[in-house]
């Protein structure tokens, strides 16, 4: 009966949410399963370009796909404040190929990548581990979402791209276990003259380097950057970031050797009282990942209505139908 509300309430949120989309497919890898499949591949060959894919969580992972349609694939997110287990986890890469273009990725936890070689990507309010960019695409936007990795670099970015990067937890931290003993690591690795990228309101951490964008054609704002260095240190397209140490210059209303104690408390960066992130970011916005227009969401609930309540007659009649009450909230975009 609770799998069977749950159903109803994204079902009917999508009916109200979805305008682009042509048809929502359901997957649904729990025994009995509610969903029209049971596994992402088989949803997939059965979409049309432009259809979405809604994924009940259940106890194991999804495997990763190649998605070589346009689709927008949703998950009912990666973690819950009230301790609930109602995460859809994927397991291996999602590989967004070519045919793919116009593609998002919602919702989704645990340690897998995501290989974007396409053009007009959407990564929104995910847990994940890495994001690799291949060279020759425009209109990639990382959004939203809590990127951790043992390996080299969080977020890789190959020549000829144009990215947006924004909002996101970016943590690449040296491991004990002999991943990653041959590179150097990066939160953030953007570094050719053919690449045009803006990263504003992260929190950034990395182990070596926080960001790299040497030579690339780059606008860095309203960053919490609180590991590893900065390439290109100058004052250049760096805009009022806060450092734990001197990673940049003070130009542009950077701030450097910042207590980070006084910035922000130990829950999801939110920014302490009187913090110096508060209304010292471009255009007196606060610093960070819930500034600016689209903040972070804690638990990577999709940006679609949410049914909080159902009431509803158990019975209803050919003459009468069946009445239902139903009270949705949007999370904001």
């Amino acid at each position: 009966m609770q799998k069977f509300f749950f159903f109803i309430c994204v079902f009917v949120s999508f009916l109200l949410s979805i305008q682009s989309y042509a048809a929502v497919i359901t997957v649904d890898a729990n025994h009995p399963s509610a969903g029209m499949y049971k596994n992402l591949q088989n949803a997939h060959d059965a979409a049309n370009s432009g259809d979405t894919i809604l994924v009940y969580p259940f106890a194991g992972k999804y495997s990763g796909i190649a998605v070589k349609k346009r689709l927008r694939i949703v998950g009912r997110g990666w973690y819950d404040v009230a301790g609930k287990n109602i995460s859809t986890a994927i397991s291996g890469s999602m590989i967004f190929s070519e045919g793919s273009d116009g593609s998002s990725l919602e919702g989704f936890e645990y340690d897998y990548g995501v290989d974007i070689d396409a053009n007009n990507i959407t990564i929104k309010r995910n847990d994940l581990n890495n994001i690799d960019i291949s060279s020759g695409h425009v209109g990639t936007v990382v959004i939203q979402n809590y990127i951790k990795t043992k390996g080299c670099i969080a977020i890789n970015v190959e020549k000829n791209n144009e990215v947006f990067i924004s909002n996101n937890i970016i943590y690449e931290y040296e491991d004990t276990y002999g991943y990653d003993w041959k590179c150097e690591d990066y939160g953030i690795l953007a570094s050719d003259n053919s690449i045009t990228i803006n990263i504003v309101h992260n929190v950034i951490a990395g182990y070596d380097y926080s960001l790299s964008v040497y030579k690339s054609n780059y606008y860095v704002a309203n960053n919490i950057i609180i590991g590893g260095w900065i390439k290109p240190k100058d004052h250049n397209g760096f805009h009022n970031n806060i450092c734990h140490t001197d990673q940049l210059y003070t130009s542009h209303g950077n701030m450097i050797n910042v207590d980070m104690n006084t910035v922000y408390g130990s829950s999801w960066y939110q920014l302490k009282e009187n913090s110096p992130a508060i209304g010292n970011g471009t255009n007196g916005v606060d610093i960070g990942i819930h500034g600016g227009s689209t903040p972070f969401v804690l638990g990577g609930y999709p940006s679609i209505p949410r049914i909080v309540d159902i009431e509803a007659d158990h019975l209803g009649t050919k003459s009468h139908g069946l009445d239902v009450k139903i009270k949705a909230t949007t999370v904001r975009e």
